[in-house]
C-alpha cells in the first residue's frame, strides 16, 4: 500500500533549501570551480568521491522538497511520455542501423564482431536546455550550474538513461532484427514505488523505462530532471577485427 508523504513545515523546507545550497557552495570549493562549475583538468579520486557524496546529499534534500505542485505534475506527466516517445524512437533508429548494416558489403571481416548501441542522454548545451520553472525560487538551487556539471565528459555518473544494444548476425539476417522489435515497452504497466514520489495525484501515473532509470539509478534529483529540456539520441557501430601475428 502506497503511504502519502507527509506535508513539511516552512522551517523544515527553510532548512532544506539552505542544505541545497550550502551542498552546492562547498563543492566549488572542494573543485575549485567558478561559479558556474566550470573547470580544468581532471578532479582527483578524493576530490570526486567528497563531491559525489555532496551530490548524493543535495539529492536526498531536492527530493525531500519535491512540492508536487500542479505545474510540476503536468510537467512530470508531460516528459514521462515525450521520454516514451525518445525512447520508442531510440529502438527504432537502432532498428534501420541495423538494417543497413546488412546492406554494408566489403565488412566481412567484421561480421562476427560487430554491435551497435543505441543510447539516450540528456544534452546539456546552453542554459535554454534547463526549463525555467515558477518553482525554481522555491528550492534554491543553481539548476543551469548543476545540469552544466553532470553533463561534463568526465561526469558523475554513466549519461544515458535509455540504452539498448545487439551483436550484428551475418548467418542469420533477420535473428537479432527480431530481438530489436521484441525489445520491451518503454511504458510500464503501473507506478514504480519510488519513496519520495508517493505524492497526492501520482497514483495513476505509470513511469517509463527511462524516467525510472534517471530518478533512481543517477544523482539528479526530481526537480532536476523536471528542468531537463533538451535530448539526444546516439547509435554507434563498433567493429572489431582482431590480427594475430
Amino acid at each position: 500500500m502506497m503511504t502519502t508523504h507527509k506535508p513539511l513545515s516552512d522551517k523544515r523546507i527553510a532548512l532544506l533549501r539552505q542544505r541545497v545550497q550550502n551542498y552546492e557552495k562547498r563543492m566549488i570549493e572542494i573543485a575549485e570551480w567558478d561559479d558556474n562549475y566550470f573547470f580544468e583538468g581532471p578532479l582527483s579520486r578524493t576530490q570526486r568521491q567528497r563531491i559525489i557524496a555532496l551530490l548524493q546529499k543535495r539529492k536526498a534534500a531536492l527530493n525531500d522538497m519535491f512540492a508536487a505542485t500542479n505545474n510540476e505534475l503536468a510537467r512530470l506527466e508531460q516528459l514521462n511520455t515525450q521520454i516514451a516517445t525518445m525512447t520508442e524512437q531510440m529502438y527504432a533508429d537502432l532498428r534501420n542501423f541495423y538494417k543497413e548494416r546488412l546492406r554494408m558489403s566489403g565488412m566481412e571481416e567484421y561480421d562476427n564482431n560487430t554491435y551497435i548501441e543505441a543510447q539516450l542522454h540528456y544534452n546539456f548545451y546552453t542554459e535554454h536546455s534547463v526549463l525555467a520553472m515558477e518553482e525554481d525560487d522555491y528550492y534554491g538551487s543553481k539548476f543551469s550550474s548543476m545540469l552544466n556539471l553532470f553533463n561534463e565528459e568526465d561526469g558523475f555518473s554513466y549519461p544515458w538513461f535509455a540504452y539498448a544494444s545487439v551483436k550484428f548476425n551475418p548467418k542469420d539476417r533477420n535473428a537479432d532484427i527480431n530481438a530489436i522489435q521484441g525489445l520491451q515497452n518503454p511504458i510500464q504497466k503501473k507506478t514504480f514505488a519510488i519513496k519520495w514520489l508517493q505524492r497526492p495525484n501520482t497514483d495513476h501515473l505509470p513511469i517509463c523505462h527511462g524516467l525510472y532509470d534517471l530518478i533512481a539509478h543517477h544523482l539528479y534529483s526530481l526537480p532536476d530532471i523536471l528542468r531537463m529540456n533538451s535530448f539526444a539520441i546516439r547509435i554507434e557501430c563498433n567493429h572489431n577485427r582482431f590480427i594475430e601475428c
